[in-house]
C-alpha cells in the first residue's frame, strides 16, 4: 500500500531499524474487527484485505497485530525500488484501482517457492499472462513522457 494510506490508517512500522535484505516496508500485523473471527481463515483474511482497501475504513476498523502484513510501496514505485510491494500497488494504480495491491507466493509442488521457470510453466498451464518488473518499468517509462 502506499504510504499515505498506511497513514491513515495508523500502520506503524513493524521494526524501528529494518535490516530486511530488499528492504521490505512491514508494518505491524491487523485483522479487520467486523466481520472476522480469528483473523487466520480465508475469509477473514479476505475481509481484512478489502477493508484495507476501502477508503472509508479507518485505523479504528483493525485489530493489531493480526494475520494481514501490510507492506509500504516506496512513493517512486518500481522506478524507485524495483520489489513486488511497488508492483503490485503500480498495477493497482495502473488498472483504476486504488493503491493498494495483494501479492503472494506460489509454491511448487515439494514446497518450495516457485521460481520463474516454474511461473512460466504454471501461466501456460492455466491460460494466465504473466509479466516481470522489469516489463512494468519499461511500460511506466514509456507512458510517463
Amino acid at each position: 500500500m502506499s504510504k499515505k494510506r498506511a497513514e491513515e490508517l495508523e500502520l506503524d512500522p513493524m521494526v524501528q531499524h529494518n535490516t530486511d535484505y530488499y528492504g521490505t516496508a512491514f508494518t505491524v500485523s491487523v485483522d479487520s474487527l467486523e466481520g472476522t473471527t480469528t483473523g487466520i481463515s480465508a475469509g477473514d483474511r479476505l475481509k481484512t484485505i478489502k477493508d484495507l482497501a476501502n477508503p472509508l475504513k479507518t485505523a479504528k476498523d483493525f485489530r493489531k497485530p493480526g494475520h494481514i502484513f501490510p507492506l509500504i510501496a516506496r512513493e517512486g514505485g518500481v522506478l524507485e525500488r524495483k520489489g513486488h510491494t511497488e508492483a503490485a500497488v503500480e498495477l493497482s494504480r495502473l488498472a483504476g484501482f486504488s493503491d493498494i495491491g495483494v501479492i503472494m507466493e506460489i509454491l511448487r509442488e515439494d514446497g518450495e517457492m516457485a521460481r520463474r521457470n516454474d511461473l512460466f510453466e504454471f501461466c501456460q498451464k492455466h491460460n494466465l499472462k504473466l509479466i516481470t518488473i522489469d516489463d512494468l518499468i519499461v511500460y511506466i517509462k514509456k507512458t510517463k513522457n
